[in-house]
């Protein structure tokens, strides 16, 4: 039968040591502490179920011993804790509506005591109507002194003395909407439960401070949420226009997470900002003048970094009616924000964020080759930065060897290479360039193991393991064995001059077993570029096109 979403499950709790088995009823959200040792359960019992109460439960394990830090509300959040996993947080409301929203108090636990810090009916600080509710769960910063809410209009419980077949359906399309209608109706969900970030300083937790209420403000945290300031983009002023110009204009700002004020950045700037992992600078692409630059948050000075350098930093292929995208969509720092390496169209550049020096890290090989070199993020994170406002931290750290992608723009075959941001000349192939593909890397948290990818468009991508750097590699994997049964055919690369003389790629398949003697039938696909896929798998499936 269908769940009831509301009501909780049996959670069972296993110690694979002993073998030892609990079961905890009733649960809606449970979260374990980073140590292991603490699980929180936010438990919601079924109305007839009269033995168990509604309640916030900490556990200590594995003794499992339980402490209830709050009991008898109509509706619990999620618990989160903070990172060394010794104090949490949830939201907590004693309304009862099933629809519009619940107004939220928040409880904070600490030292083994919990305290509702911040009531159902608070306002201070905040719009009139506005309020926590249920669709944004508390989260820490990483240094556990400040913690994250959401707040947003409050929205009625829905008039039931109204029915549906005695109201007018009818769709008023104007032209100051923020989007149009068929946009609205498949957003309509997502914006009724949108919420705006706020902060709570946990040296004096009893005061929301917002970051922002405008609708199309993107905030972002500095530093895991440690830093002072947090990252405004706000596109709200040019939204509307945004639906046909292909610009992505935003006012960029540092929000003052003690009071909210604000500091001016740069206006009407076309382009996407991020920070730096420590929060000690701002990086961004010009879209309108295809440079990048950085901005001190410290001191508030902003320098342009590729304007020296002599080589393109943008798409010089960009064959679309827009202002070209960068090379390098998310430059890789070193640690202590100390320096960025960001690509250009062959090789990798080393920059200083304060603009007083550069070098080209890869010593102009990959212009020389016709290698594209790119550096890559070995560690998994599959975070959409568009979905969060906080991002693990990430960099290249001292003594740790940067690994890069090979792509030979002739011969379309791929490599892995590694340098060192600290050396020049130190560029190094662990995997020299051939006809397969590694479209995914991975490197182990704690260890010399990397985990990839490989394929090409004979050999379904499997997963291989290397802890000699590549001079070795099993394959742990065996997909789409299936393959073995079928004609599969081969992939070439060839080439041509368009009307105006300029030389183009294109691949060629061919069936197994063709007669070179025979005339077949040709189906030709043009749209961009694809030749780069040439050694890349395409697993059979219907194509929109």
């Amino acid at each position: 039968g269908k769940k009831d979403k509301t009501k909780g499950d049996n959670l069972i709790v296993l110690d694979p040591q002993t073998g030892r088995r609990d079961t905890v009823k009733a649960v809606t959200e449970y979260e374990f502490n980073k140590n292991g040792n603490l699980l929180a359960v936010a438990v919601k019992p079924e109305k007839e179920d009269s033995t168990i109460k509604s309640s916030v439960n900490l556990y200590t394990l594995p003794q499992m011993s339980v402490k209830v830090l709050s009991s008898e509300k109509a509706f619990y959040s999620k618990p989160v804790f903070n990172d060394k996993g010794d104090e949490l947080a949830f939201l907590a409301s004693s309304d009862t509506t099933s629809t519009g929203n619940k107004h939220c108090s928040l409880f904070y636990y600490k030292k083994g005591v919990t305290n509702e810090i911040i009531p159902q009916d608070y306002k201070r600080n905040l719009i009139e109507g506005w309020s926590l509710n249920e669709n944004s769960n508390p989260v820490f910063s990483k240094n556990g002194k400040n913690l994250f809410v959401g707040i947003a209009p409050w929205r009625a419980p829905k008039d039931t003395t109204l029915v549906d077949f005695e109201s007018a359906r009818v769709d008023v399309w104007t032209y100051f909407d923020y989007q149009i209608q068929p946009q609205q109706k498949k957003n309509a969900e997502k914006m009724i439960k949108k919420t705006y970030l706020s902060v709570i300083s946990l040296d004096s937790p009893s005061v929301i401070t917002p970051l922002t209420t405008s609708m199309w403000d993107r905030i972002s945290l500095l530093d895991e949420g440690n830093s002072a300031w947090a990252l405004s983009q706000d596109n709200t002023k040019y939204f509307i226009p945004s639906q046909w110009e292909s610009r992505n204009t935003t006012d960029v700002n540092l929000v003052n997470l003690k009071n909210g004020s604000r500091r001016n950045v740069i206006n009407s700037l076309n382009s996407r900002v991020q920070a730096s992992p420590d929060g000690k600078y701002l990086l961004w692409f010009n879209l309108d003048d295809s440079q990048w630059y950085s901005y001190n948050v410290e001191k508030g000075t902003q320098v342009c970094l590729t304007k020296r350098c002599g080589v393109n930093f943008y798409d010089e292929e960009n064959d679309v009616p827009n202002t070209p995208e960068p090379y390098d969509m998310v430059p890789l720092w070193t640690e202590g924000d100390a320096s960025v390496l960001i690509c250009d169209r062959y090789d990798v550049w080393k920059f200083q964020p304060d603009g007083k020096s550069f070098v080209n890290l890869t010593a102009g090989e990959g212009r020389k080759q016709h290698y594209h070199f790119r550096h890559l993020r070995l560690d998994n994170d599959l975070t959409d930065p568009e979905e969060t406002f906080l991002r693990k931290k990430y960099c290249a750290k001292k003594g740790e060897p940067v690994y890069l992608s090979i792509f030979d723009e002739v011969t379309k075959k791929n490599g892995v290479a590694t340098l060192s941001a600290d050396k020049l000349n130190s560029l190094k192939m662990v995997c020299p360039v051939d006809t397969f593909s590694y479209p995914e890397i991975y490197k182990a948290k704690d260890a010399a193991v990397l985990a990839y990818q490989k394929g090409n468009f004979s050999h379904s991508n499997n997963l291989y393991v290397t802890d000699d750097n590549w001079k070795s590699g099993t394959c742990l994997t065996n997909t789409n064995p299936q393959m073995k049964d079928y004609r599969w055919g081969t992939v070439k690369l060839v080439s041509w001059k368009a009307y105006d003389g300029k030389p183009l790629n294109g691949l060629l398949y061919v069936p197994d077993n063709m007669d070179p003697s025979k005339k077949y039938p040709v189906m030709i696909y043009f749209y961009e570029r694809r030749s780069e896929t040439m050694y890349n798998y395409i697993a059979p499936a219907p194509s929109r096109s």
